[in-house]
């Protein structure tokens, strides 16, 4: 057994301790030991995996009794959709910069032939995740949906990832 440590060595008494200048000490060692090129910047990728979410529906695809888990490219789609689904600035949860400029059926519901805005906003909403580079194959199809005959969009695009993996997507959103 190793023998008692005095509270006299733990907690010196020789006098009052400023903690700014324990906090200045701190900083002035880091600083003098640390220099730009040891630090290094890691970028957070969110879609490693996911609770898969059925959108239109508005709850979490259940695997017995817990939502399923995605991953791969499963997870990148329910980012995307999450992203088109969620307003620029909605919840401070999200990083800025991160959604759409104002809801997508705000986009949908003029002119269907004018889809320059629309597409323009999704590839910067999209390519906002670190690990899509650019859009291909954008596509905005409109017509019926269900048995109740309601005006909807069908937007599609393949998300081109950074190791030049290509991830299908397509949502169908009601007008």
């Amino acid at each position: 057994m190793a023998d008692p440590v005095e509270i006299d060595e733990i907690f010196p008494s020789e006098g009052f301790i400023d903690a700014d200048d324990v906090l200045d000490a701190s900083t002035d060692d880091l600083e003098s030991v640390l220099t730009d090129e040891d630090v290094e910047v890691v970028e957070f990728l969110p879609a490693g995996r996911s609770w898969s979410f059925n959108f239109q529906e508005g709850r979490f695809n259940q695997d017995g009794g817990a939502p399923t888990v995605v991953t791969g490219d499963q997870a990148v789609v329910v980012w995307i959709e999450k992203c088109l689904s969620t307003a620029e600035g909605a919840a401070t949860v999200h990083p800025p910069g991160y959604g759409m400029r104002k809801p997508i059926t705000d986009y949908l519901g003029g002119d269907p032939y004018d889809l320059e805005e629309v597409e323009g906003d999704i590839v910067e909403a999209v390519t906002f995740h670190p690990d899509i580079v650019e859009l291909t194959d954008f596509q905005v199809v409109y017509g019926q949906s269900g048995d109740a005959g309601e005006l909807a969009a069908e937007i599609s695009f393949v998300a081109i990832r950074s190791d030049g993996q290509a991830v299908d997507f397509e949502t169908e959103v009601i007008v």
